[in-house]
């Protein structure tokens, strides 16, 4: 394991990890469509905001996952990659608030899936 890929497992899990489900994980229950919209577009579509602006997932990831290359087969890095396309593949209708509830739920499910497999590869590589 290199240090270089270390630093970089630990700035995915928490520029992309910590945030992707930040508000949606909070919700009740009973929470509304419209609840699960704005926590989504706040996890999916502003997940890091700064003086610089506002990134989403997409492209935090994007920009992260070039850095991972040498995991290409890793099990973590491409569930990760499934997960993020199938995020991509809804943004648009998210953005709308156009989302059935089940996908919502799909949404969220996605989410948490990044955020438990960044903190797996982030752990694995740490004991290595």
């Amino acid at each position: 394991m290199s240090k270089p890929l270390l630093a970089w497992a630990t700035q995915a899990k928490h520029d992309l990890g910590k945030y992707i489900a930040f508000q949606s994980r909070w919700l009740p229950p009973t929470a509304t469509n419209l609840d699960w919209h704005k926590a989504l577009r706040a996890d999916l579509l502003e997940t890091r905001k700064g003086p610089k602006g506002t990134e989403g997932a997409v492209e935090i990831w994007q920009t992260l996952c070039v850095h991972f290359e040498s995991l290409k087969g890793d099990a973590d890095i491409q569930a990760v990659h499934s997960a993020m396309a199938r995020i991509q593949s809804q943004l648009s209708e998210l953005e709308e608030g156009s989302l059935a509830d089940e996908a919502l739920e799909g949404l969220a499910q996605d989410a948490r899936e990044v955020a438990s497999h960044l903190s797996a590869l982030h752990k694995r590589l740490r004991e290595a």
